[in-house]
This record gives C-alpha cells, structure tokens and sequence, in this order.
C-alpha cells in the first residue's frame, strides 16, 4: 500500500500510529495525517490497541474542533473584558477631567468674584443725625484711640452754594476710605467718631 507501512498498515511518520485506511494511499492525506498525529493523545486511542482508526480520528477532530472553539471563545471573551476595562478607565480619566476642570473654574470663578468685591465700594450712605455725645463708656482693650474731625475748610466761593457735612457712620476707617474715594468734591481724611465708627467730612450743595 503506497506511503504505508504494509507491516503495521498504520501510515508512515505518524505517532501515534494513525489507521492506513483512513487515506487508503492518497499521499496528500497521508502527509495530512502525519501532522495530525501530534496533536493527538493517548485518550484518542478509545479502544486502546495503540493505532488509532477512523471513528477515533473523527472522534479526535471533533475533540480538537470543540478545544479551538472553547480556545476562541475564551480569548474574545477576554479581548472583550480587556477592552471593557479600557473603556471603564477611559471613562473614569475623563470624570476626572471634567471635575478637575469644574473645580478649576469654580475657583478661578470665586477669585474673580473675590476680586470684584475688593474693588466695588459701598454707596455713600445719607448723612446722619448730628452725632449727640454718648454717656462716657470704658472702652475694650483694643479700642482705637477716638480721632477729633478735621477742621472743615471754608466752601468754595462762587456757582452753587456748598456746604461740609459728616458723612457715615462707616464700619472701618477701610470701607470708609473707600467710600470717600468716590466722593464727587473735596472731602477730609476719615477720623473715628466718638461711638467707634468711622466718618469723613465731605462738601455737598446746600440744601435750599
């Protein structure tokens, strides 16, 4: 029988040794079969009489086919986790860059607000009831020493008739600085009344 051992009628160069028959001497399945052979096993050889026939050939592709098949699945199974978990950590760096952006404009946000805070003075506020002297009080610890008003300079000659009034109570000698310097025409540095706020003189018309 060509490319056969005719002493064992097992084809040549297989191992374990695969049944002549099952190529019946076609040379291209004969050199199939000697590949074939080494992905057999012991458990192939179902009836144990060491050649290996045509229904335990079979039997063995059908093995080998179901063992890719488990192969493959188990692979793709994995290439899908893989990227599952890809995404889920892309995912989670681009929450983190959102929030890290977020939290970035809330704060560059609040320090601008900061700012325009810091620069917009309060209104001036009407001129209050002249200032009756208050029953002598002892002062905390830290009070600051009361200032005198400055003198008030004589108003201006000419045009609309002006007059000095007190302008305050002011929280600060800050704030009130900061009111005075919107203050339209001439006006005294700001002083600490007698009751611990602050106050400056400013020129105003006249009432009539």
């Amino acid at each position: 029988m060509g490319c056969s051992d005719s002493s064992s009628e097992t084809i040549a160069g297989t191992n374990p040794p695969i049944d002549a028959t099952v190529c019946d001497g076609d040379a291209g399945c004969e050199s199939d079969m000697r590949d074939l052979s080494h992905k057999l096993v012991d458990a192939d050889d179902a009836n144990g009489d060491g050649v290996i026939d045509q229904e335990e050939l079979d039997a063995a592709r059908d093995r080998m086919d179901k063992e890719a098949a488990e192969q493959a699945a188990s692979e793709s199974s994995a290439a899908a986790a893989a990227s599952e978990s890809a995404a889920a950590e892309a995912s989670r760096s681009a929450q983190a860059r959102e929030e890290a952006e977020q939290s970035a404009a809330a704060a560059s946000e609040a320090a601008a607000a900061e700012a325009r805070n810091q620069q917009q003075a309060p209104e001036p506020e009407p001129a209050p009831a002249p200032v009756q002297e208050a029953p002598q009080q002892e002062a905390p610890a830290q009070q600051a020493p009361v200032q005198q008003a400055p003198a008030q300079p004589a108003p201006q000659q000419g045009g609309p008739s002006m007059e000095w009034a007190t302008m305050g109570p002011y929280a600060s000698e800050w704030t009130c600085e900061q009111a005075r310097s919107l203050w339209p025409v001439d006006s005294s540095a700001c002083y600490t009344g007698a009751d611990g706020s602050a106050y400056f003189e400013g020129m105003r018309q006249a009432a009539q």
